[in-house]
């Protein structure tokens, strides 16, 4: 997949299911947020910048979010095909499977949550 990124917007906390890959960031910076699970609760637990000509793995299950700095560029590739992505929603704490075509957003449209499940 290749996106074009509004300069400041994050993506919403995501993962890629049982899929691995790579990110190649080709225009502007970016800023990787890691996170993990700590009490029941998503925190941010790392950030880790990437410059405009490399690129970054991106592990099975691991959860994430990015953001470019300017109007950035990046090719994403993942295998297998990615299927049942999970999205974190922060402010109403709850995690959503998202449609194949949906992509790392929480998504305004029912037809794109096949499943939704509430934090504790």
């Amino acid at each position: 997949m290749l996106a074009r990124w509004t300069p400041g917007k994050v993506c919403a906390p995501h993962d890629h299911g049982s899929s691995a890959g790579w990110v190649f960031y080709f225009e502007n910076d970016f800023e990787e947020q890691g996170y993990r699970w700590r009490e029941g609760e998503l925190v941010s637990y790392t950030t880790q910048p990437h410059a405009a000509g490399t690129y970054t793995e991106v592990r099975k299950h691991e959860i994430h979010s990015c953001l470019s700095h300017g109007r950035g560029l990046s090719l994403h590739v993942y295998f297998p095909r990615i299927e049942k992505m999970r999205v974190y929603d922060l402010a109403a704490r709850r995690t959503i499977v998202v449609a194949d075509d949906c992509g790392a957003w929480v998504p305004g449209r029912a037809g794109q949550r096949i499943e939704e499940t509430a934090w504790k």
